[in-house]
């Protein structure tokens, strides 16, 4: 096992060594962040393995657990149905499990600020699909998790004194 680790960590340092004007900053737990002055970024968490490659159009390369908050292109919310709804409702996404997008769809009953949220299993906000306000009706969004790694993620959505959230499985 220690020869297992230190093969990975001399391969990680050799495959993800930042240019040398990179200052690096260690947090304690293990993670690793570092900024240059142009902006590029590397992060990183120790004993993590490598779960995915991809770079978008903008030149950022993704990978792990960290994916970038704007990874996956622009979401739309559509308004579905022609009745308005008489109380606030989340329903339960569908396909779940799914592969490589789902769909969530909510209802409003009055005028209202809506934010629906996307958590990995850490707690940490991956994306938000929804920040807004909304006039009375039914929603739907398509989560597109392409660019994110397959496993459990939580849905969030709050709005007027109302707080539901529903896990999800993204299976590749």
């Amino acid at each position: 096992m220690k020869v297992f680790l230190a093969i990975f960590f001399l391969v990680s340092v050799v495959v993800a060594d930042p240019p040398a004007n990179m200052p690096v900053s260690v947090a304690a737990g293990g993670a690793v962040k570092a900024v240059n002055t142009n902006g590029s970024q590397v992060k990183g968490t120790v004993g993590q393995g490598l779960v995915k490659l991809s770079m978008n159009t903008s030149g950022d390369l993704h990978s792990g657990f960290w994916p970038s908050r704007h990874a996956s292109a622009p979401l739309a919310v559509e308004r579905v149905g022609a009745t308005l709804p008489t109380e606030i409702s989340f329903e339960a996404a569908y396909p779940n499990p799914f592969n490589p997008a789902t769909q969530l769809s909510f209802s409003i009953p009055s005028a209202s600020r809506v934010t629906l949220n996307l958590f990995d299993v850490t707690g940490r906000v991956i994306a938000t699909l929804a920040d807004d306000q909304f006039q009375a009706g039914s929603y739907a969004v398509t989560w597109n998790a392409e660019s994110f790694a397959s496993g459990t993620y939580f849905a969030r959505l709050e709005t007027a004194g109302f707080t539901h959230t529903q896990k999800l499985v993204y299976l590749k």
